[in-house]
């Protein structure tokens, strides 16, 4: 088929691409049942994964919550009254090791309340007595020496009085361990326990027994508190129950008591979520607890979310060495700032006292700075509550006060709306009770989208709606905990985008192997294995009929006098012959990335720039028509050596647009191009015996390969076939033959022979063309074109051409 004309070209092409579009849309249609049930399995798969929780999921969604927390701390709000006083390092080298007499304890103690401490909370047990005292001391010398005598002063002979009475003359709240030893003891709770709704004890996290202080110190404390921290199934600490028990009897935490204690509540409100006709999703449970002023929004066991404010580097400004307290004959007055009316916590940081946990900031960070941490977060919501509530009280007084009282009262409003909104961040984090129905009805919804998408075949679509759920979850869970403290986990989501439509993916892909190796098996005996494989990477593109418009660049190679060589062979001689010529050649195109369309007797038909598109096709084709010569001069050695007659191919290149594709039908089709740059390559190919050349290249492929190869324009021709003139090109040599002088010279006599027969000057022309007749090179000779415009400078002269003669030839034959 001849398309001679452009127009004509793009509307055969236009007209198969709308029925690729049409067959296309059609199978787009079909609903597949197998991948949209696959899809509906990988999301029950989530959903149950979701409601069991594993442990190594849970662990990965703990962690997106501490970088939820490193990426915002919690606001410090400088005027929340805490206080840690840090047994550290320091400390231990001026005062000595640990455990210290409980004397230096009750000097502690006492400099702590004098310097205005509102409560005093240890975060130590002082289950033993103190080996220090004297009556210890004595006893030990007795078991040695049973009549040694010592004169002491019978009230200062025991150091845990000494310090029973120190705690009972202050607010000291003191710690206990919790554990599940069946011999252990029980804690003598302090706080007195209220409830508003349902006995929440339930729900309330149960222990055995409890490691607890000497009788003496514990029934001297004004309050009692449990300082584990927590039974999390992870090494970080990130969550606290406020409240835990031993058998029915409810232990605060240290930090809630410290808190009970320094603003001298009397009880704790624990109000369930029936209180008000509320249920949460899992049935009864706490919905907040009450200390003094401070409510606390808890979860359902009373476990409270720590958020932290930072590592300690960054919180070293509460921090006070106990060193520092104890120096000197009295307390230091200019410590009063940071310790008076603040809720302080006693404890240790040195490694050695092994009182070090891991948080989401640091690897070890001292326990003492998490009670801390927590008491923060509970008193600083309150003064945010707090100045509201005393801002509404100005306002609402500023009517009655009088005009000087006003001026005061409207300063204080603008301090306290300074603070109001510095100080609006949230103070606490926690998992809403609707959070897992949510994340149960995100993974139902994008699931079945995902099933639906990936029945329909729209891959494409699916992947970015898998890339935009993703990108939604991760945006969602930092809205939540930006904007109201909420940690909605992006695990479950995020596996509910991607389970669905990586197992899709996957089937896809399995399905799509199993279509590439029919391919394979169909074509692999007469396609180049380049072009098998693109053609499996897309058989609904190619194995259709219709395909692309791009620009190729085709060639033509044929064996001159092949009739007459094979004239006297036998059939099968005839075949060997073919055979031993064209696999060479054949290797030499596809070494080249070139795809072989056709061979046609003794002829090849390739192109270059697709299936697999290439930037380099001009350069690639010309390079294996350079490489053609290589391979001819080892097919002769071969023909000689085997008794055959040896052979001259003649081969023409050009570049245009084509349509390429497969032409034909599903049962039976050729992947192929047409287009006028196809017949004008055949039609070069044929110019080569016309002027005695070896091989002919068109004015494109001149044109893109002009700085690679040593080019030498031949001619303007109007081939057979075609009005439009085409100027044609030999190629001369590579890159190498460009700069030498033989070349250069030779080109510019060809050159100034072809111009000056274009301007009829005949003499000129044919001096010019003796000329480069002089010269040689080893992948052209000038002398078979030379001959052609001798014969030609003769025949004009004796009849010369009309005046409107604008040089073109027109070819007469193919």
């Amino acid at each position: 088929m001849k398309l001679r004309n452009p127009i004509r070209l793009y509307r055969v092409w236009r007209r198969a691409k709308r029925r690729n579009a049409k067959m296309e849309k059609r199978r787009r249609s079909e609903f597949r049942w197998r991948p949209f049930f696959y899809g509906l399995f990988a999301t029950a798969l989530v959903l149950g994964l979701q409601v069991f929780n594993p442990g190594g999921l849970h662990a990965i969604n703990e962690a997106a919550f501490d970088q939820l927390q490193r990426q915002k701390p919690r606001q410090v709000d400088p005027s929340v009254p805490v206080a840690v006083v840090d047994i550290d390092v320091r400390s231990l080298q001026t005062l000595g090791q640990w455990p210290w007499p409980r004397t230096e304890m009750a000097e502690l103690t006492k400099r702590l309340a004098a310097l205005g401490a509102l409560s005093i909370a240890y975060d130590v047990v002082f289950a033993e007595p103190d080996r220090t005292s004297p009556d210890r001391v004595l006893e030990s010398w007795r078991k040695y020496d049973p009549g040694a005598k010592i004169s002491m002063d019978r009230a200062h002979r025991d150091n845990d009085a000494i310090f029973a009475a120190a705690i009972a003359e202050t607010p000291t709240v003191l710690g206990v361990v919790l554990n599940n030893d069946p011999d252990g003891g029980r804690p003598p709770v302090r706080a007195g326990i209220s409830f508003s709704g349902s006995d929440p004890r339930p729900v309330i996290p149960n222990f055995l027994s409890a490691n607890v202080n000497l009788p003496l110190l514990s029934h001297s404390a004004s309050g009692v508190g449990n300082f584990s921290l927590g039974n999390e199934r992870a090494d970080i600490i990130r969550r606290v129950p406020l409240l835990t028990r031993v058998e029915e009897q409810i232990v605060p935490t240290l930090a809630l008591e410290a808190i009970r204690v320094g603003f001298q509540a009397g009880s704790i409100l624990v109000k369930s979520n029936d209180a008000s006709r509320e249920y949460g999703a899992t049935g009864i449970g706490i919905a907040t607890m009450r200390v003094g002023p401070m409510e606390i929004p808890v979860e359902p066991d009373g476990g409270l979310y720590i958020y932290y404010s930072g590592n300690s580097a960054k919180r070293a400004s509460r921090v006070i060495s106990a060193a520092d307290i104890l120096a000197g004959d009295a307390p230091d007055p200019a410590l009063a700032a940071k310790i008076g009316g603040k809720v302080v916590f006693i404890g240790t940081s040195a490694p050695g006292l092994l009182d070090l946990v891991a948080t989401p900031f640091e690897k070890a960070a001292a326990g003492v700075n998490v009670h801390a941490e927590l008491a923060e977060q509970i008193i600083a919501k309150y003064f945010q509550t707090d100045r509201i509530a005393y801002r509404d009280e100005l306002v609402a007084a500023l009517p009655t006060l009088a005009a000087e009282e006003k001026a005061a009262a409207r300063a204080k409003i603008a301090e306290l709306e300074a603070d109001i909104a510095r100080f609006s961040e949230p103070v606490f984090i926690s998992k809403p009770d609707w959070g897992e129905g949510v994340e149960r009805l995100f993974i139902l919804l994008v699931g079945a989208v995902a099933s639906l998408l990936l029945a329909f075949n729209r891959t494409a679509l699916a992947g970015l709606a898998a890339v935009l759920g993703a990108a939604a979850v991760v945006a969602a869970s930092w809205l939540a905990f930006d904007l109201a403290g909420f940690l909605l986990g992006p695990v479950y989501p995020a596996l509910g985008v991607f389970l669905p439509w990586g197992t899709l993916t996957i089937y896809n892909y399995v399905r799509a192997d199993r279509d590439k190796r029919a391919v394979r098996s169909q074509f692999a005996h007469f396609m180049s294995p380049e072009v098998i494989e693109e053609i499996a990477d897309d058989p609904d593109r190619y194995l259709t009929p219709g395909g692309d418009l791009r620009p190729l660049s085709i060639m033509f190679c044929d064996v001159r006098k092949f009739s007459t060589i094979t004239e006297k062979m036998t059939p099968e001689e005839t075949i060997l012959f073919i055979n031993e010529f064209l696999t060479p050649l054949s290797e030499v195109v596809i070494r080249n990335s070139g795809t072989i369309d056709k061979y046609m007797g003794d002829c090849i038909m390739a192109f270059w720039n697709a299936p697999r598109k290439s930037e380099m096709h001009m350069e690639q084709a010309t390079l294996a028509l350079f490489q053609f010569r290589q391979a001819l001069r080892e097919i002769n050695q071969k023909f000689a050596s085997i008794g055959f007659p040896e052979i001259d191919i003649g081969i023409g290149v050009n570049t245009g647009p084509c349509a390429v594709g497969a032409m034909g039908s599903k049962s039976r089709l050729d992947y192929s191009c047409i287009g006028d740059a196809v017949n004008l390559a055949s039609r070069l190919e044929g110019i080569t015996k016309q002027y005695g050349l070896w091989n002919c290249i068109g004015d494109n492929t001149a044109q893109g390969v002009g700085h690679t190869f040593a080019l030498i324009r031949i001619d303007q021709v109007a081939v057979k076939g075609r009005s439009k003139p085409e100027t044609i090109w030999t190629v001369a040599g590579e890159a190498d033959v460009l700069a030498s002088p033989e070349y250069q010279a030779l080109k510019a006599a060809v050159d100034e022979g072809l111009a000056a027969y274009k301007a009829k000057d005949w003499d000129r022309a044919e001096a010019a063309y003796r000329r480069a007749g002089e010269y040689e090179l080893d992948a052209f000779s000038p002398h078979g074109l030379i001959e052609v415009f001798l014969e030609r400078i003769r025949e004009y002269r004796v009849a010369p051409p009309p005046d409107d003669w604008d040089g073109v030839y027109v070819a007469t034959a193919k």
